[in-house]
Parts: C-alpha cells; sequence; structure tokens
C-alpha cells in the first residue's frame, strides 16, 4: 500500500490602509499573505486633514483597536484594515500688548493652528506720550535703537 501526502493552501489574508478622514490611498503590493507570515507596515502616504498631523495606525477607526508602528513587522493570522489616526496640530494664541501705550487689540480669530498663516491687526493703541508706532515685535524690551524685529503682516505660525 502506498500512502500519498495530501497537501492543502495555508489561509491567505489581507493587508488594508484606510485614509479615515484624510485622502489619498495605500496598497500594499505584497498583500496578500499567507497565514502566520510577517507584513511590514507601510509608511503613511495619505494627506492629513486640514489642521490635523499623522499619529500612527489602527485597527478600529476610532483608535480603540490596536496600534500598529510605520515600518515595524507583524504576523498575519486574518484580514486587517489599518485605519490611519489623526491628532490636530497645536494651537497658538496671537495676542497684542501695547507695551506702555493705552488701549486693546484683540485677534478675534486667534487662536491659530501650527502652520496655518495669521494677518497682524493694524495698531489700535495710542502711543506714549512723545513717542510713535514703529512696529510690533515678540520681545517687549527691545529698545528703538537697536534692530527691532519687525513682524510682517502676514507670517506663519510659530512651529
Amino acid at each position: 500500500m502506498t500512502l500519498y501526502a495530501q497537501w492543502e493552501f495555508n489561509e491567505q489574508f489581507t493587508v488594508s490602509y484606510d485614509e479615515n478622514g484624510g485622502t489619498g490611498t495605500m496598497t500594499d503590493t505584497s498583500s496578500p499573505y499567507y497565514d502566520g507570515n510577517l507584513f511590514t507596515v507601510l509608511t503613511n502616504a495619505f494627506t492629513a486633514p486640514t489642521n490635523k498631523h499623522f499619529a500612527g495606525f489602527n485597527t478600529a477607526a476610532d483608535g480603540s483597536g490596536t496600534s500598529y508602528t510605520e515600518g515595524s513587522s507583524y504576523a498575519i493570522s486574518a484580514n486587517v484594515t489599518l485605519y490611519a489616526q489623526w491628532e490636530y496640530n497645536e494651537q497658538f494664541t496671537v495676542s497684542y500688548n501695547a507695551n506702555g501705550g493705552t488701549g486693546t487689540m484683540t485677534d478675534t480669530s486667534s487662536p491659530y493652528y501650527d502652520g496655518n498663516l495669521f494677518t497682524v491687526l493694524t495698531n489700535a493703541f495710542t502711543a506714549p506720550t512723545n513717542k510713535h508706532f514703529i512696529g510690533f515685535n515678540t520681545a517687549a524690551g527691545m529698545a528703538a535703537e537697536r534692530a527691532i524685529r519687525k513682524v510682517p503682516p502676514t507670517r506663519s505660525a510659530p512651529t
């Protein structure tokens, strides 16, 4: 009697990527993978939503699942969808100080997200006696005879 070995294909699983509010597409060209084989998490290629940045991948859209790190390898045992996770960029408040003058100025559009542009308001302060306005500065104590770093009319928030 001869016994013949019997063979069955290993199960295969796919890795897919979801932009989860971002834009673009990502495809793992090596997928599908055989059960138990390693897959490497791709580097994020999605474009972040406005005022957000990439914070990793997760098996749940809301981030409550298992987190996966770009470039790391994991054994696969089921189909997996990795959802891009996005966090808000840091915010900055723009405020104005009369620095010896009088009056108030409020930037009603502040705060700004990191990387966004803002417009420097036109001076509405009243100058101290015997002085005139020469510009805004990020430091209060700069004397007029020193090189004063004036804030341009439109600039990027600090990073």
